[in-house]
């Protein structure tokens, strides 16, 4: 699964950001909205917030643009300004990315955490797909974080999981199958439930909410008990 991901990030530029968010710490970065709300309070009138488009800026979106801003600064001492608002952004995840003319692009330094998102979206089910050949050892001791020795790089501290119709898994082994050049059939499918002692992460690249799928990471190992194989054939 994470092979199809990356093909997908090969053909989605996003000026070296994604490459920063997947490399960096295991914090996540935290809520837009309350970075915001203490960012007004700290600022008050010396700053002017513009946010993404009203259909992004739900709170409840999947795309990387959703936790992405603008401050447009109306004050006269930038340096202190600048200084201060890097403390702030620091504390809750965030960064200055772009400056240009008093305009300060804010981007999610971190990984961003969507279990509030899954839930009021009513995700119950997730899906991880695993060549046959780690079947016994999965069994034997969960879903552990572990990269791949592909072409296409993925961070070797994640599980990858998504959210998508059983019907939909089908079609996703099928170009797993065709990229890795080997049967259909030699791939497993596991159906994990939601379950919030795990942190999920967006995994931007690979969600499609337009397709309904979701994709996520989790930093923990995922036991055997948690794991239900499921027929796609």
């Amino acid at each position: 699964m994470n092979i199809l991901f990356n093909e997908q990030k090969i053909h989605r530029v996003f000026d070296g950001i994604v490459e920063c968010l997947l490399n960096e710490g295991l914090i996540s970065s935290y809520d837009i909205t309350k970075l915001q709300k203490h960012l007004k309070k700290k600022f008050k009138n010396n700053i002017y917030i513009i946010n993404p488009s009203e259909e992004e800026f739900k709170n409840r979106n999947y795309e990387y643009t959703a936790y992405t801003f603008n401050i447009s600064y109306k004050g006269s001492d930038k340096d202190t300004f600048v200084k201060e608002i890097n403390k702030c952004l620091d504390l809750f995840g965030y960064y200055i990315s772009t400056n240009k003319n008093n305009l300060y692009m804010i981007e999610p330094r971190r990984p961003i955490k969507i279990n509030d998102i899954m839930k009021k979206d009513g995700i119950k089910e997730l899906y991880h797909i695993t060549p046959n050949s780690n079947l016994k050892k999965i069994q034997k001791i969960g879903l552990a974080p572990k990269g791949n020795e592909t072409t296409f790089y993925h961070p070797d501290d994640r599980i990858y999981l998504v959210s998508v119709t059983e019907l939909k898994i089908k079609s996703i082994v099928k170009m797993l199958a065709k990229n890795k050049k080997i049967k259909f059939d030699e791939f497993t499918v596991f159906k994990i439930n939601y379950n919030d002692k795990y942190d999920y992460y967006l995994d931007d690249i690979a969600t499609f909410k337009r397709e309904n799928m979701i994709a996520c990471f989790v930093l923990k190992n995922i036991p055997p008990n948690e794991l239900e194989i499921i027929d796609i054939n």
